[in-house]
């Protein structure tokens, strides 16, 4: 969400088709200020979703393209946001400026920021020593707890691609111990490889032939880095979260990135992100909630299970 007139998908065809061209999966209407002479004096759309929360499903949106010119600020703008919040139970924002923070906090959204932290693990100061330790370290430790344990469980597999593999993701199913947002195989596609703006790849994780985990890897080469935009797990496993996590380190280091970075609102995937050495601060991408009910509002607000992904915003 921005206010910025410069930015590419204001002014980007294929990125305007790649929104609003595909109603039945993302339902992307766009609200405009029509100030005459063929001019727009304000934007508004969103990306709708599902939410996983408190064992039930919510239509959820997320705002894109929120401009306002400084003349039509005020009145308009708020015709604009109300015309989203009419048409969803929950409204998740990020990218927000901070006069859109101001705006929205009038109509009662709950601001997150704070939790929405940026990780990022630095690849080329790292020694070579480190970077085996770095590629064995955790198939290492998930072995000898194996043996402590005594546990028998079958290796875990990976395979990178730049497709989606429905099989897999319909036998994902849903995430264990967060709220997330529900992914669907066309979702998926759309919200990664049709991208106009990405260069994604899918790492698919097994525990032998059961499909455990899932992350998605965009190559930034202007910036050179290779950022999680996802990562969705079945089971509860940190030592195979882990693991798929030192996959994309590796990745990295293929690539010769200089950084490994995401973006995220996630207890569990903050765990997962300090043991493999990441460092972390506040994001400046911001993060706001709204829902219709003020209960819900408030467990929201309150939870500790919310697993929201740089994937789920509009950064990229």
């Amino acid at each position: 969400m921005t206010h910025h007139a410069h930015r590419a998908r204001l002014t980007n065809i294929d990125a305007t088709r790649w929104l609003f061209q595909q109603p039945k999966l993302t339902e992307s209407p766009c609200y405009v200020i029509d100030v005459g002479n063929g001019k727009l004096g304000g934007t508004i759309a969103y990306v709708a979703s599902k939410l996983r929360f408190g064992g039930h499903e919510f239509k959820s949106v997320f705002p894109i393209n929120f401009f306002i010119d400084p003349l039509y600020r005020g009145l308009p703008s708020l015709r604009l946001l109300r015309s989203v919040l009419s048409e969803a139970d929950i409204v998740i924002g990020a990218y927000i400026s901070p006069d859109a923070k101001r705006l929205m906090a009038k109509h009662g959204f709950v601001d997150r920021s704070e939790h929405f932290r940026g990780y990022y693990y630095a690849l080329k100061r790292a020694s070579p020593i480190k970077q085996r330790l770095a590629r064995t370290g955790f198939r290492v430790i998930e072995a000898l707890w194996q043996v402590a344990t005594r546990a028998v469980e079958p290796a875990l597999r990976y395979r990178v691609t730049k497709e989606v593999e429905a099989d897999f993701i319909e036998q994902l199913g849903a995430m264990e111990g967060v709220e997330h947002f529900s992914k669907s195989v066309d979702w998926l596609r759309w919200r990664y490889l049709e991208s106009p703006f990405l260069d994604c790849k899918f790492v698919y994780q097994w525990r032998g032939s059961v499909p455990i985990g899932l992350a998605v890897v965009h190559l930034d080469k202007q910036r050179n880095e290779l950022a999680i935009l996802d990562f969705i797990w079945r089971e509860q496993s940190h030592l195979a979260q882990q693991n798929l996590l030192a996959q994309i380190i590796a990745m990295g280091r293929d690539l010769e990135c200089e950084r490994v970075v995401t973006h995220a609102m996630s207890d569990r995937f903050h765990r997962i992100l300090s043991a493999g050495m990441f460092r972390s601060n506040v994001s400046e991408l911001g993060l706001v909630l709204w829902a219709k009910d003020a209960q819900q509002l408030q467990a929201l607000a309150n939870s500790q299970r919310l697993h929201i992904m740089l994937g789920d915003t509009d950064a990229y």
